[in-house]
């Protein structure tokens, strides 16, 4: 069966597109770019509770260096750092007057 094509250009043609019996097929494009953007989603937010964890371990640290008559001036005991520390990360509801007013503002 003639086809056409010298047996150069089908050894061309063929290399060009080689046939691997077995192997799978790529995955599409759009379900590439939809993995990585859920990858960057999640990396996203690894890194902002990351961050969050940081900023909160070094405030308890600055608040634990206070002495009790500057933490009494700020208005809290030293039993209550880690409290205050959790209203003021987000972690726990703000249930002081002085943290609510700090975290949504003067309105309070």
């Amino acid at each position: 069966m003639r086809t056409g094509l010298s047996m150069a250009a089908a050894h061309a043609a063929a290399a060009a597109h080689p046939v691997r019996h077995g192997a799978k097929t790529a995955a599409p494009r759009g379900g590439l770019s939809r993995w990585l953007a859920r990858l960057a989603v999640v990396l996203r937010d690894v890194r902002t509770r990351h961050r969050r964890r940081v900023a909160a371990r070094d405030l308890r640290a600055a608040l634990h260096d206070l002495d009790d008559r500057m933490l009494r001036d700020l208005g809290f005991h030293r039993d209550e750092i880690a409290s205050v520390v959790a209203e003021l990360g987000g972690d726990a509801m703000p249930t002081r007057v002085r943290t609510m007013r700090d975290a949504y503002g003067p309105t309070l």
